[in-house]
C-alpha cells in the first residue's frame, strides 16, 4: 500500500498537482458569490489584485516554513489565497492545495481529499508521511498549502504546530490567514514564539494602496462601474468590503444583464452604502438583530480604550467584550459558529468583531437613531451633540451620523433642526502636537509611539520611554479634532431634503455655508505617501488644491447642489463671496469646475460663467487685499 501510494503520488508522475488544484478550484467555487449576491467570500470577476500577493509568493520561495497573512475580518484575506491559487493555475514552481479551517485537522483533510481523488482509503498518517517524503524531493513543483480562517485552538493550528517538528524539506510550504495571531504564532503570554512562529514570515493585510486601488478600479470597470475622478482620496473606497457592497448592489439590479449598461458613481458613496446593504439581507431577521444588539452595545460603551485599540476602532469595528448586553453575550456561540463574529483578546482587553462589516454599519446607524430619538424628546440639542462627539471615534461615523438623522426624520416625519445647530457648533480644531507623547497609524499598519520635545520626535514605548536617535522635525505634527460633526452635516447635505427657494429655508445651503470655512480640509489623512495637495495661505488657513478635483465631502455636497436647477443659486454665491471667507469660496470653486465635468446642460454653462465673472475676481481680490495690509 505504501508503495503504490508513493507510486501514485511521487513527484514522476502528474497526478497529485492536478488532484490538488481540482481540489482548490471546486472550494473556490464554494466559495463564490454569482453576480448580483451576497454572503459568500468571493464574487465572480471581483478578484482585487494585491501588492502582497506577490510579497507572498516571494516568501514561499524563502526558507521560512510558514507564511502568516494577518488582517481584520473582510480585509480580503481569502480575496489573496484565491489570487495566489489562481495565479498559479499552470506553474511549474507552486502548487496550491487551499484548504479552509473548519472540521478535520491538516492531516485529515489531506488524507480525506487524496481518498476521495484517487478512491484509496488513506490514513491521516499516510498523509503525514506523504507530506514528510514529498517535501523532500528534488523534482516537480513546490506543494503550497494554504489554509483560510485559522484560529488558534482549532484542529488544523494543532496539527500545524506538529508538522512544523517533522523535519520537512524545501518543496512543502504553508500559507495561513487569520485574525487573531495571537496564540497562533505566539506563545500565551505573548512574550514568546510558538514553534509555528518561530518558523514564519508575517505580512500585514490593510486598505488598498493607491495602486492597488488603481488596479481594484480597472475590474470595477470591466463590470461597467466607474468612478469619478477623487475617488481614490476617501478612504472608504479603499476597503475591499466597501468595494464589494458597491457591486453586489449595481451586479443585483436587473439592467446588470445588458451588458451595454452601466454606473458611474459619486466619489464618496455616503448613506447610499447603507441602503444597499440592507437590501442585500433584508430577510436575515435572527443576524440582524444580533448585530443590532452588538451595535447599541458599541454606542454605549464610551470607556477610553488605550490607543491602538482606539486606532483599531477608527479603522473598523471592535467591540470590548466587558460592555456586551446579557443579550449579546447569549448571542456570541452562535455568531461565532457561523462565522459572523471573531472573538479574541487585543492586549489586554478581549474584543468581538463583525465580519460582515457593511451590515454593522447600517445596524449602528439604526441604534444611533433609536437613542437619538430618545433624547431630541427631551433636548434636541444634546441630542446632536451627543451624535456628533459619540461618533467621533468610529469608522466611517460621518456617514453612520447622517444616515442616523435620516432615520429620525423617515420614522417621525421630520427632525428638530436644533439637531443642525449642535453639530453646526461643534467647529472643527486642529491641534499642534508639542511636548507630548501619541500613538500613530504607519502606512504599513504598524502602530508607532513618539514623543516629540522642543522640535524633535523620539521612538518610544507605550509608557513613553524613549529610545534611538531623534529625528528633527520641519514642522511639528498636527491632529484634527472635532471633525465627525461637520462630516455628517456634509453627509446630510448629500440627501435630498425638501425646501423652498429662498437660502434663509434650504437647509443644505446654510449647512454647507457654515461648514464650508472650516479652515483646513475635512477629510482622513492619507496613507500614501503623496496623499492630497494642499495650498497653506497665510491668514486663511489650508485649502485643497482645485486641480484634484471634490476630493472632499463638502466640496462633492456643494457640486450636488449646483448641479440643480434652482432660482437663488446666484444669490448663494453672492452671499458666499461676500462672507469674505477663502476656504468657503476655494470650496465653491472645485464645486463649480465639478460641475463644469458634469456637462449638465444649462448648469455646466452657468458654473463656467460665475466661476469667470464673480468667483475668480473675487478670489483674486481677496487674496491681493490681505496681502497689501501686509506688505504695508
Amino acid at each position: 500500500m505504501r508503495w503504490a501510494i508513493e507510486a501514485l503520488m511521487g513527484r514522476e508522475v502528474d497526478i497529485w498537482p492536478r488532484a490538488v488544484r481540482k481540489c482548490t478550484a471546486g472550494l473556490i467555487e464554494t466559495w463564490t458569490d454569482p453576480p448580483g449576491a451576497a454572503g459568500r467570500p468571493v464574487a465572480r470577476d471581483l478578484i482585487f489584485p494585491r501588492e502582497a500577493t506577490e510579497q507572498a509568493i516571494n516568501a514561499l520561495t524563502r526558507v521560512d516554513l510558514f507564511t502568516v497573512l494577518v488582517g481584520p475580518p473582510a480585509s480580503g484575506k481569502t480575496n489573496l489565497l484565491c489570487e495566489l491559487a489562481l495565479r498559479t493555475t499552470s506553474s511549474d514552481e507552486l502548487a496550491v492545495l487551499m484548504l479552509q479551517d473548519i472540521g478535520p485537522g491538516l492531516f485529515q483533510a489531506v488524507s480525506n481529499l487524496f481518498s476521495r481523488e484517487l478512491e484509496w482509503t488513506l490514513t491521516p498518517h499516510d498523509a503525514r508521511h506523504w507530506l514528510r517524503r514529498m517535501s523532500k524531493g528534488t523534482a516537480g513543483p513546490t506543494l503550497v498549502i494554504a489554509i483560510d480562517g485559522v484560529r488558534p485552538s482549532s484542529a488544523i493550528a494543532s496539527d500545524l504546530q506538529e508538522l512544523a517538528d517533522l523535519g520537512l524539506g524545501e518543496r512543502l510550504k504553508v500559507i495561513l490567514t487569520t485574525d487573531q495571531p495571537e496564540g497562533l504564532t505566539r506563545t500565551g503570554n505573548g512574550r514568546g514564539f510558538t514553534r509555528l512562529g518561530s518558523l514564519s514570515q508575517e505580512i500585514e493585510l490593510g486598505p488598498l494602496n493607491l495602486n492597488e486601488f488603481k488596479a481594484a478600479c480597472s475590474i470595477m470597470e470591466n463590470n461597467r462601474i466607474f468612478f469619478v475622478p477623487g475617488a481614490s482620496f476617501f478612504e472608504e473606497n479603499r476597503v475591499p468590503w466597501v468595494l464589494r457592497t458597491i457591486y453586489d448592489h449595481v451586479a443585483g439590479n436587473p439592467r446588470f444583464k445588458d451588458e451595454t449598461w452601466g454606473v458611474t458613481l459619486q466619489p464618496t458613496l455616503g448613506v447610499g452604502l447603507i441602503d444597499y446593504v440592507q437590501d442585500a439581507f433584508a430577510g436575515q431577521s435572527e443576524l440582524l438583530r444580533a448585530y443590532r444588539s452588538l451595535a447599541r452595545d458599541a454606542l454605549a460603551d464610551d470607556q477610553g480604550v488605550s490607543g491602538d485599540l482606539a486606532l483599531e476602532q477608527s479603522n473598523g469595528f471592535v467591540i470590548r467584550r466587558d460592555a456586551l448586553s446579557a443579550e449579546s453575550h447569549a448571542s456570541l456561540r452562535e455568531l461565532r459558529t457561523t462565522g459572523q463574529i471573531r472573538t479574541y483578546r487585543r492586549g489586554r482587553i478581549d474584543v468581538v468583531v463583525p465580519t460582515i462589516p457593511a451590515l454593522f454599519v447600517a445596524e449602528l446607524a439604526e441604534a444611533a437613531s433609536e437613542i437619538l430619538g430618545t433624547m431630541v424628546t427631551e433636548n434636541p440639542y444634546e441630542g446632536g451633540h451627543w451624535l456628533g462627539t459619540r461618533l467621533e471615534g468610529f469608522f466611517l461615523g460621518e456617514v453612520i451620523g447622517a444616515q442616523a438623522i435620516r432615520i429620525l426624520a423617515e420614522t417621525t416625519g421630520g427632525f428638530s433642526r436644533e439637531i443642525v445647530r449642535a453639530l453646526v457648533d461643534m467647529e472643527p480644531r486642529e491641534d499642534i502636537f508639542e511636548d507630548r507623547h501619541i500613538a500613530l497609524q504607519a502606512a504599513n499598519g504598524e502602530v508607532v509611539d513618539l514623543v516629540v520635545r522642543k522640535g524633535k520626535a523620539w521612538r518610544s514605548d507605550r509608557a513613553g520611554n524613549r529610545y534611538g536617535e531623534p529625528v528633527e522635525l520641519d514642522e511639528l505634527p498636527r491632529m484634527l479634532a472635532n471633525t465627525t460633526a461637520w462630516m455628517i452635516l456634509a453627509h446630510l447635505s448629500l440627501l435630498p431634503m425638501a425646501s423652498v427657494g429662498d437660502i434663509d429655508d434650504r437647509l443644505d445651503a446654510q449647512i454647507l455655508f457654515a461648514i464650508g470655512q472650516c479652515a483646513f480640509p475635512l477629510m482622513r489623512a492619507s496613507l500614501d505617501p503623496d496623499g492630497h495637495l494642499e495650498h497653506e495661505i497665510e491668514g486663511f488657513g489650508r485649502v485643497l488644491c482645485p486641480k484634484q478635483g471634490a476630493i472632499e465631502i463638502a466640496a462633492v455636497s456643494l457640486a450636488r447642489l449646483f448641479s440643480q436647477k434652482w432660482d437663488k443659486a446666484d444669490e448663494f454665491i453672492d452671499a458666499i463671496i461676500a462672507e469674505g471667507s477663502l476656504p468657503l469660496m476655494n470650496r465653491t470653486l472645485i464645486a463649480l469646475r465639478t460641475v463644469r465635468s458634469y456637462q449638465i446642460p444649462a448648469r455646466s454653462d452657468w458654473a463656467a460663467s460665475v466661476e469667470k465673472d464673480k468667483l475668480g475676481p473675487a478670489i483674486e481680490a481677496l487674496i491681493s487685499t490681505v496681502r497689501k495690509r501686509k506688505s504695508s
